[in-house]
């Protein structure tokens, strides 16, 4: 998986050291258009710096596949200008740590957001807490400077090794002042804020838990389960698949011979009992879990954290 940026946070550095061929990613399109699925996503890397890139653009548009996909939105003139509504439904573009930037890459970023945004495509820009008193000043500048107004935020999660810079779970609740100050700014900005990974709302005063359970911003679940299951399914360039990317010690052979029944069976005998087990002591008797409209965090944390149960 291959970046530009090198985010401490990042889940999937060094996880993949091979680049997918073409004709494989193509073939994938084939497979996935036979199966009744209209969008495709990538993931892994940055997407906009994967060689061939173009050609997948333009193979999206002759197969009538749409997708949408996270960036840091640094690629090449030629990719950006390729992104079109004709064929991104939306784009995910993550906004790192200011000093993350180098040589000019900041301004860049800038320029490109203004540039899918005169081109009609819609964005959210995605921020990353991976640790107490993230500022996040220059991604309300990014907003004001390119108009784009809604913030998707996650609380970072281990990689597959657990060497990168991630919020344990159990540190969850030290992060909730955080997350509210960031939510009221972005109230009083006028931008809309979407957990794009799960907090579990139980850690949070009542009056703010109930406010945000009436509202679909905050879901304590995420869509990993939809599709049955195969929503976030990955298949990486060693041509393994797994149920998304946070699961990636958890893979199978792809082959363009698989249904999509075998590829849920797979994904649903390592998703459901992660989904099914509690996070907290107190999660077996909330009616939000019982009724498995909890998950408590994201998947990777259950999978990578040991023992699920903590005091919290």
């Amino acid at each position: 998986y291959q970046c530009n940026l090198q985010c401490p946070y990042c889940f999937a550095k060094d996880q993949e050291q091979t680049v997918l061929p073409l004709d494989k990613v193509l073939s994938v399109m084939d497979w996935t258009l036979a199966g009744g699925a209209k969008q495709i996503t990538f993931c892994g890397g940055e997407p906009t710096i994967y060689p061939h890139f173009p050609e997948v653009l333009k193979a999206l548009a002759e197969k009538k596949l749409r997708t949408y996909f996270a960036t840091n939105l640094l690629g090449p003139d030629k990719v950006i200008r390729a992104l079109l509504p004709e064929i991104v439904d939306s784009l995910i573009v993550h906004v790192a740590p200011r000093e993350t930037y180098q040589g000019g890459q900041w301004e860049r970023l800038l320029k490109n957001l203004k540039q899918v945004r005169d081109q009609g495509v819609q964005a959210g820009l995605r921020i990353n807490m991976f640790k107490p008193g993230c500022n996040f000043e220059h991604v309300f500048f990014a907003s004001q400077a390119t108009g784009f107004s809604e913030f998707q935020l996650a609380l970072t999660f281990p990689n597959p090794s657990r060497d990168n810079i991630f919020i344990p779970f159990s540190e969850f609740r030290k992060m909730i002042p955080d997350v509210l100050k960031l939510k009221q700014e972005c109230e009083t900005q006028g931008i809309k804020l979407i957990f794009s990974k799960p907090i579990p709302l139980c850690l949070f005063p009542e009056a703010d838990r109930l406010a945000m359970l009436a509202s679909p911003n905050y879901p304590p679940a995420c869509s990993v389960f939809e599709d049955n299951c195969t929503y976030n399914a990955c298949l990486s360039p060693s041509e393994n698949v797994s149920p998304c990317l946070g699961l990636l010690d958890h893979t199978r052979p792809w082959s363009s011979s698989q249904n999509w029944d075998e590829l849920a069976g797979f994904c649903r005998e390592r998703i459901m009992p992660l989904l099914d087990a509690p996070l907290f002591e107190h999660c077996p008797d909330c009616f939000l879990f019982e009724r498995r409209l909890c998950q408590g965090a994201c998947l990777a944390h259950k999978n990578r954290e040991g023992k699920f149960l903590s005091h919290g």
